[in-house]
């Protein structure tokens, strides 16, 4: 049994496809797999880092050739951009496909769909009636690096909010430099810590930080009281943690999300980014979030939100 993951990444579409195939690799690596990943992630570096850690039997760009053995090879397919038509992921040369689908997912024809996520309205395709959809909070993709970090949360009790923002991998719609260009506008103490690549922090503003994007932001996880994000990859992984959070919907696949944590009290909405393309978020909501003294929202872990997805899906893909 041989797994080949096709995902990727580009400043454009973000980094969540290839970071949540990536926990699902690290599990079928540790049960002695060989796993191969094909696709592209050259534009992002701090992804790249990321990705020679893994250990993956390959890395291969999808201009290689790549022999598939219809006997031995497993497809983890996990895109918004590969045609359905592409030849490289049809089923019928695969010893069985696996899709991960969100909202804005194309009908790929699979075996088995995954929705690592809370709540979608992505349907089986009608062509495919007899796939398998699994779907809920046990099928969240939490990283290795932050089920150990939940173990290390240590909340200070300054009145001082320590406060992440970060428009997930690439921020590619400037959502930090938006909240930067808002919290400077508050005549409140708080440390913020800007994860981003490139933006203008405040002139002679102490409260921010830059925090160069990638993986080193982690070491801040055990501390930080709330989180300002968009309704991608991130808010999941906040949610884990049990990290307040603001939250924004960036982009349509993003809603799903972003209303099923605030129906639910996972997290408070602060606005979204709007037809034309402008972020139109309420500064009210955040200067209480942040002022001292304000009620926490209450994160309350449901049973099966234990950071286990990556062994559900790899026992899924190993039966």
């Amino acid at each position: 049994m041989r797994f080949i993951i096709r995902a990727d990444a580009t400043e454009n579409t973000g980094a969540g496809h290839v970071m949540r195939t990536s926990v699902i690799a690290e599990e079928l690596l540790g049960r002695g797999f060989e796993v191969i990943f094909v696709g592209t992630f050259a534009e992002i570096p701090w992804l790249e880092d990321h990705m020679a850690t893994i250990g993956f039997t390959q890395i291969l760009s999808p201009s290689e050739e790549f022999l598939i053995d219809s006997n031995l090879d497993i497809l983890i397919l996990d895109s918004y951009e590969i045609p359905v038509s592409d030849h490289f992921i049809q089923e019928r040369q695969w010893n069985k496909v696996l899709a991960l689908v969100d909202d804005t997912t194309p009908p790929y024809i699979a075996d088995v769909y995954i929705h690592s996520g809370l709540g979608t309205n992505w349907k089986i395709p009608q062509n495919n009636s007899q796939a398998k959809l699994f779907l809920g909070e046990e099928y969240i993709l939490i990283r290795k690096t932050l089920r150990e970090i939940r173990e290390k949360r240590n909340l200070s009790a300054n009145s001082k909010r320590k406060i992440l923002v970060t428009g997930g991998g690439t921020d590619p719609f400037q959502f930090a430099q938006t909240i930067v260009n808002l919290l400077s506008q508050l005549q409140i103490e708080f440390e913020a810590f800007i994860v981003a690549s490139n933006f203008d922090l405040p002139k002679d503003d102490p409260r921010f930080q830059f925090i160069p994007m990638g993986r080193s932001y982690e070491d801040l996880l055990p501390f930080i009281d709330l989180a300002i994000t968009t309704a991608g990859t991130s808010s999941y992984e906040f949610l884990y943690l049990g990290i307040q959070i603001a939250l924004a919907s960036a982009v349509g696949n993003q809603l799903s999300n972003h209303k099923y944590f605030v129906e639910n009290n996972f997290a408070v909405s602060i606005g979204n980014r709007s037809e034309n393309n402008e972020w139109e978020l309420d500064l009210t909501k955040i200067e209480q979030l942040l002022s001292p003294g304000s009620a926490s929202l209450q994160v309350t872990e449901k049973p099966e939100s234990k950071g286990e997805g990556h062994l559900k899906i790899a026992d899924l893909l190993t039966v």
